[in-house]
């Protein structure tokens, strides 16, 4: 059975992120060989960037309350149900899924960016049952509540529980 110590700070992340990098690389490719490839035209350029720079700013926000917040409730051993941790179960890949790279989508009007967050996504939720398998040995009844009333991934409240 895993313990609280034997916890991963890291969890799945690095993987999820080496399993995404040759989507990534694929997507640069294309964006410098065929720059108008998946191009968002129907998007105003100014009202695009606007949005977009607007949306990174709270992404790097709720990113950076995330991380602080999880390194906190990591060192002392508890399950983190606080912050934006309250908003839903994984504040630091909501961070890149749903607002840093749709954000870089709308600020380059890019198809192919926003595709790299569709691979993220789909990801995501392959490697995070590892995650889910682990906090519910760890954490039991206690996960297994916060799951049910906390979203697992969109950082918007459940009023309807």
């Amino acid at each position: 059975m895993t313990t609280k110590n034997e916890m991963k700070w890291s969890g799945v992340g690095p993987r999820l992120a080496l399993t995404t990098l040759p989507f990534i690389m694929l997507a640069i490719i294309f964006k410098i060989k065929e720059p108008n490839f998946l191009v968002m035209d129907f998007l105003n350029e100014l009202i695009a960037k606007i949005i977009g720079f607007s949306w990174l700013a709270i992404g790097i926000v709720f990113y950076l309350i995330s991380a602080k917040t999880f390194f906190k409730g990591f060192k002392k051993g508890i399950l983190i149900t606080y912050g934006t941790y309250g908003l839903c179960r994984n504040p630091i890949y909501a961070s890149f899924i749903i607002f840093l790279i749709p954000s870089l989508a709308l600020i380059f009007k890019s198809g192919i960016i926003l595709s790299i967050d569709v691979a993220f996504y789909v990801n995501f939720k392959v490697l995070i049952q590892e995650e889910y398998v682990n906090l519910k040995k760890i954490f039991g009844d206690e996960y297994d509540r916060y799951e049910k009333k906390v979203n697992e991934i969109f950082p918007i409240p459940k009023f309807w529980k």
